[in-house]
């Protein structure tokens, strides 16, 4: 493991054991690289060992990502038409991705697209554009990206 050399990752890795719960399994997705950067990792790279052993956090990121479309399904019928919730969800994500990655992107607008990972998103576009800017890319075929979703409650 690549951070078995710092104290500070020890900490958090000790502080995962102790205190995950499955309803917090979105948040330590988010908020610790140990956790994102593995489970991406795996998944891109279809690690099957090291998938099976985050099993237990995908899972929960789907349980609760599935809760969450269900409870805004849920608003949308309580509210009906009403203008204050919107029926088409926008986010955005801003990354740094290879010039191939980006032109296969490029060919598949308007059409379903499969990932291997879990996209993190951002509601506010300024914040997800940060993110797009921040992304070192000093590799010459790599590209800072900025990708607009709309997802309404069909999909």
């Amino acid at each position: 493991m690549q951070y078995l050399g710092s104290d500070y990752h020890l900490a958090k890795l000790n502080d995962f054991k102790k205190t995950y719960k499955p309803s917090d399994a979105i948040r330590w997705y988010t908020k610790e690289p140990f956790a994102y950067q593995f489970l991406n990792k795996a998944l891109r790279t279809e690690d099957i060992d090291i998938v099976v052993a985050y099993r237990f956090l995908i899972r929960d990121i789907n349980a609760q990502l599935n809760d969450e479309q269900l409870n805004y399904c849920i608003k949308l019928e309580e509210r009906d038409f009403d203008q204050t919730l919107d029926k088409v969800i926008h986010s955005y994500r801003g990354q740094a991705m290879s010039i191939d990655e980006l032109e296969k992107l490029r060919q598949c607008v308007t059409q379903y697209i499969s990932i291997s990972t879990f996209f993190s998103t951002n509601r506010n576009k300024h914040i997800a554009l940060g993110f797009a800017c921040s992304n070192e890319v000093a590799d010459l075929n790599k590209t800072t990206t900025f990708i607009p979703m709309n997802c309404s409650d069909k999909s």
